[in-house]
């Protein structure tokens, strides 16, 4: 798994905007070609794609944990 500062200034700025769109951008599909219409909405609601959709741009962008957890070493003061 990468770590997040290994990533450059681009790569950050792609991932924040894709989970933005992903929870606040709501698009309505028209019959119509290219008469879609797409709002910023605050209040959207979440489904559990969306948490689907968050992963893969993690994942997309090497950000997706190892199957063997990494641990953090623990200090020992007893």
């Amino acid at each position: 798994m990468k770590k997040i500062e290994d990533l450059t200034i681009e790569e950050l700025r792609e991932i924040v905007s894709a989970v933005q769109e992903i929870l606040y951008l709501d698009i309505t599909y028209s019959e119509e070609p290219g008469e879609d219409v797409e709002a910023w909405n605050p209040h959207k609601e979440w489904e559990i794609e969306a948490l689907e959709a968050i992963a893969f741009q993690l994942r997309a962008h090497g950000l997706e944990p190892e199957e063997e957890p990494e641990r953090a070493e623990k200090n020992d003061r007893a």
